[in-house]
């Protein structure tokens, strides 16, 4: 904790440091879990992709939600729903907006932006697998279109959070990503022939 610490101190500083040590598995690192599990969730034919799978990616710093956004998001779908007269049931509207994201267009409120530009991600995620992109090129897809939950791109956002004293865990995340970023170049490298799948495996 120390050592974390310190390292944090000194980044606020402009200092560059390493730590030596026991490094942790890359998979043990939530955010890579997440934005791994985001790829995995776009390869996924659209039609296979279950409502808990959505909630927990949109819940996701890549998403660009928090639980109560979730929570007003599947709200306002519902009073949608119900003013159209239609009859699906509630859990599955989450899972037909993201199939046809435009149905986010009929609904004014900033859940249901963030919810179209990520599920506009998903899209071009898939539609860039099918066409030969790299697991690399992916997880930059990914990363550049993200967003913090105030809007700011989450690249610019975590930067700030992670110059801070109390920015240890931003910065440590940070970190699995170049980490996740470094292993996927490799990868490529070594296995050019192998698919995005072959990586998330």
């Amino acid at each position: 904790r120390q050592v974390t610490l310190l390292e944090t101190e000194l980044a606020a500083r402009e200092i560059p440091t390493r730590a030596a040590g026991v490094q942790r598995p890359l998979g043990s690192e939530g955010v890579v879990r997440d934005i791994v599990g985001i790829i995995r969730l776009a390869l996924t034919p659209v039609d296979q992709r279950t409502v808990a799978d959505l909630e927990e990616a949109l819940r996701t710093p890549f998403g660009g939600m928090d639980a109560i956004g979730l929570r007003r998001l599947r709200a306002r779908l519902r009073h949608l729903e119900l003013e159209q007269g239609g009859a699906t049931p509630a859990r599955e509207l989450l899972r037909h907006a993201m199939a046809s994201p435009e149905h986010f267009t009929l609904i004014d409120a900033p859940e249901s932006r963030t919810a179209r530009r990520f599920a506009d991600t998903l899209g071009q995620v898939a539609a860039a697998a099918a066409a030969g992109e790299t697991i690399h090129d992916l997880l930059w897809r990914i990363w550049e279109q993200a967003r913090a939950v105030d809007g700011r791109r989450l690249h610019v956002a975590w930067r700030e959070i992670a110059l801070q004293p109390t920015g240890a865990e931003t910065a440590r995340a940070l970190d699995a990503l170049v980490s996740l970023f470094d292993a996927a170049k490799r990868f490529v490298e070594r296995s050019p022939h192998l698919r995005p799948e072959a990586f998330v495996r």
